[in-house]
């Protein structure tokens, strides 16, 4: 993978810094996925620069990868850094995976998630309390999900119905205002809460075309996987 080049001022400011956008929960033939931001080599910004990054980038969320070797790093929203998320996570492990740097665990604010990655996407295993606090809202049927729209400021909402509750199959959207994401193109964190609360294995499409899988693990974690493929 090739860095991109001018990308925002404050990242051209730094020449020290690689930026790459990925597209995480991928389906299986290459559509959807929720945009990611991921800038390589930035032990030596400061918190407010790497908040400012994130602004002008604009994706749900960048991540900043501070030690490749150990897989430290930091998760912006356009308006916060936060402890956890699943598509930062996901994402930052399979382009470790293809800068050629094998972690199996992350270095995060929320604690040490253990992580894998193929070829083809990357699977973080975390708890659900690290997820922020979802409202998870079961709808009669995939029309009402589809249909529905964001509503105001300070949502955090997970709508969601069953495409086929037998086989574990899931339709949803995520409003998230709360974090200055009026809609989440693909949510891992409330995939994660989703399949804690339900205590089963999960496939959910999610957005305009994006594939979250998401498993029970042991000791109250949470096995969340998707295909991701350079933007």
């Amino acid at each position: 993978m090739i860095p991109r080049t001018a990308i925002s001022p404050t990242v051209d400011a730094h020449p020290g810094l690689e930026y790459y956008e990925v597209l995480v929960f991928c389906s299986e033939d290459g559509q959807g996925g929720n945009r990611l931001g991921i800038v390589v080599g930035s032990s030596g910004l400061a918190d407010d620069e790497c908040q400012r990054i994130a602004a002008e980038l604009a994706p749900a969320e960048t991540v900043f990868i501070d030690d490749v070797e150990a897989g430290w790093l930091r998760i912006h929203t356009p308006t916060q850094r936060i402890p956890f998320a699943g598509h930062p996570t996901v994402g930052a492990t399979w382009l470790l995976h293809h800068l050629g740097y094998p972690v199996t665990r992350l270095f995060i604010d929320a604690g040490l998630p253990e992580v894998g990655a193929t070829l083809q996407g990357a699977t973080v295993e975390a708890p659900a309390e690290w997820t922020m606090a979802w409202n998870l809202i079961q709808v009669a049927s995939p029309d009402e999900v589809n249909t529905a729209v964001a509503d105001g400021d300070g949502q955090h909402d997970y709508l969601w119905a069953w495409l086929d509750e037998e086989r574990g199959l899931v339709r949803a959207r995520a409003f998230a205002s709360y974090a200055g994401v009026p809609e989440d193109e693909a949510t891992g964190s409330a995939a994660i809460a989703l399949c804690a609360q339900l205590g089963r294995e999960l496939t959910i499409g999610q957005g305009q075309g994006s594939l979250l899988h998401v498993s029970p693990g042991d000791n109250g974690r949470v096995l969340l996987t998707g295909r991701v493929r350079e933007a």
